[in-house]
């Protein structure tokens, strides 16, 4: 790897450091695109050039709203060269939804691709001053250009400006169902990818594979700017498709596999000849979900490579912990904290609680958040005596590996006694034919909440609601048995797949 940067260097400067080393070596593998390092850093450093004659520069804001693709990553480090602030949109929002964030971030300008031109402009139709904005065009070779296709009304420079050396600002609605935008500086996202590059066996020889969005913290973080840290390549992909990652593993050799809880059960569940596509792949990392464990247990009598599970959060930039590859990989766990990363579980008074007690996840490092953008009550509730309450329901093992419980705000309060939804989700996961589920609190007169479970079957599969319960009451207390389960086709999940409980909460309430 690169090793340790001095402290002060941006994103930008992390890609300038790779050209140097190896300018003519693939850096992104976009379908039959190849982008070198050296045609990366000059597309950057266009788009930054084009920003400059603009009059946006440091400390301004500049939405990317793009599929995954090298135009993205050149436009991510165009934004960074040109000393401004990256808000990536995800493109799961619709208008009204973007227009929320464009009013909240205040973009001086907006880096799109032609397909969410339209959904775009209407989201800024209502601001005031208007963005300048930035299409990007069809690669010439490897060549990465963007075109000005509007110069914006009115200078931003009136505008708070985020703290100094922000790289990004990352938009997560968390439980609360609000916005807030994550405040993330080069130092937060560039500590977290040396962590990550000292725990894995990785370097310059390794080819990942960027499927997750890129306008999220794991996909950005792990998927780009670790290999570009590394000097590694990335194989990037528009979407998750079973078929076509595995043909984009098969075809590149990829060797490093970052993925989510869904696709591990759907390849687990695979046969030898899809299976065989994989033997490039030295390891599988699992986040973003918990990976069930007889999902654990199949995907290990499929693949020979080890799937190590890790945990973090946007505003951790956002690995906190992960499986160790050389170490003892506990089921259920999501490993150990990164180097530099400290951790503590405490009690509602926030005191420590003993070991293998359930309490709150504070996470502390230089991956931690500056703070939420223009929020600063949001900011104090989250982030205290320098420690980030996660809102994660936790314990730590005498070994002081990590077991994730639940969200604190997803716990379900029973008559009094606590059930966390992720214990009574890895039973009724573990029955043959569940491909996913959601256990959610519905509101109850007698009971206060009762949980409900919602079940998504394997195609054919034949369950039914006896069939799920009397798995649970096998292994679970009485009062932590659902009082229903009902089966969708599809779950509402997140564009990293986990199932958005608030969303499912909302289907579940009489019109």
């Amino acid at each position: 790897m690169s090793g340790n940067l001095p402290t002060g260097q941006t994103l930008y400067d992390l890609l300038r450091i790779s050209t140097d080393q190896q300018a003519q070596k693939p850096a992104l593998v976009d379908g039959s695109t190849v982008v070198s390092y050296e045609s990366l850093l000059s597309s950057a450093e266009r788009l930054a050039a084009q920003l400059a004659d603009l009059g946006v520069g440091s400390g301004q804001r500049v939405l990317i709203a793009m599929p995954n693709s090298a135009a993205f990553a050149a436009a991510y480090f165009g934004v960074f060269a040109a000393g401004a602030v990256a808000v990536p949109l995800s493109l799961y929002l619709k208008a009204k939804e973007m227009h929320v964030v464009a009013e909240h971030s205040q973009p001086a300008a907006v880096v799109l691709a032609d397909e969410v031109q339209r959904r775009v402009e209407d989201a800024l139709l209502p601001l005031s001053p208007k963005p300048a904005l930035l299409r990007s065009c069809a690669p010439d070779g490897s060549a990465i250009r963007f075109e000005l296709i509007a110069r914006g009304r009115g200078r931003q420079d009136s505008f708070e400006r985020p703290p100094e050396r922000t790289a990004l600002i990352l938009y997560t609605s968390g439980t609360t169902g609000r916005p807030k935008g994550v405040v993330l500086s080069h130092q937060n996202i560039i500590s977290n990818a040396i962590a990550c590059a000292e725990s894995l066996p990785v370097g310059d020889s390794d080819v990942f594979i960027l499927f997750l969005p890129m306008f999220h913290s794991f996909g950005f973080t792990v998927c780009l700017v670790l290999p570009i840290l590394l000097g590694a390549t990335s194989v990037i992909l528009s979407a998750i498709k079973r078929d076509l990652v595995a043909e984009a593993v098969e075809s590149h050799r990829v060797t490093v596999f970052v993925g989510i809880p869904a696709l591990y059960g759907l390849m687990a569940r695979s046969d030898d000849a899809y299976a065989s596509k994989f033997e490039s792949v030295r390891f599988f990392i699992s986040g973003a979900a918990p990976l069930a464990k007889p999902t654990i247990e199949a995907f290990a009598q499929r693949f020979d490579a080890p799937l190590l599970e890790g945990y973090g959060l946007t505003e951790a930039s956002p690995v906190v912990s992960l499986n160790p590859f050389d170490k003892e990989r506990k089921a259920g766990s999501v490993g150990l904290p990164l180097p530099g990363v400290g951790v503590r579980v405490v009690n509602e008074s926030g005191s420590d609680v003993p070991v293998g007690t359930i309490g709150e996840l504070l996470v502390r490092g230089p991956n931690v958040m500056a703070g939420y953008w223009r929020d600063d009550a949001a900011t104090a509730e989250r982030i205290r005596d320098g420690w980030l309450y996660t809102g994660d329901m936790a314990r730590l093992d005498e070994d002081g590996y990590i077991y994730i419980e639940d969200r604190k705000d997803d716990m379900i309060l029973v008559q009094g006694a606590n059930v966390y939804p992720s214990e009574v989700e890895g039973v009724i996961r573990g029955v043959t034919g569940v491909a996913e589920v959601a256990v959610v609190g519905v509101v109850d007169s007698h009971l206060g909440k009762r949980p409900v479970a919602v079940v998504q079957p394997v195609a054919g599969a034949a369950l039914t609601e006896e069939m799920i319960l009397a798995i649970c009451r096998q292994h679970l207390a009485d009062y932590k048995v659902p009082r229903q389960v009902i089966f969708w086709d599809q779950l509402p999940v997140s564009p990293i797949g986990k199932p958005l409980k608030r969303s499912i909460l909302a289907l579940l309430k009489p019109h």
